[in-house]
């Protein structure tokens, strides 16, 4: 059996770059639409300040990791 970490770090221009993706590329948005309860560029705009505060801003680098497992019989 071999088992790998891979380690990188993901890139973006910006928190609002990254946010604006989160919200706007999945199918979040058309729960945001549907109920109306708040525009959707205020959330946008939530979630690019929680980002900027854990991950920084302009750009925006998070850390990963991918763990990988073969198995050989």
């Amino acid at each position: 059996m071999d088992i790998h970490v891979i380690s990188t770090v993901s890139e973006r221009p910006s928190a609002r770059h990254v946010a604006k993706g989160l919200i706007c590329g999945n199918p979040t948005i058309l729960d945001l639409q549907e109920r109306g309860n708040a525009p959707v560029d205020n959330v946008v705009e939530a979630a690019a300040q929680a980002i900027a505060a854990t991950f920084g801003d302009e750009p925006v680098r998070v850390p990963l990791q991918a763990i990988t497992v073969f198995a050989f019989l």
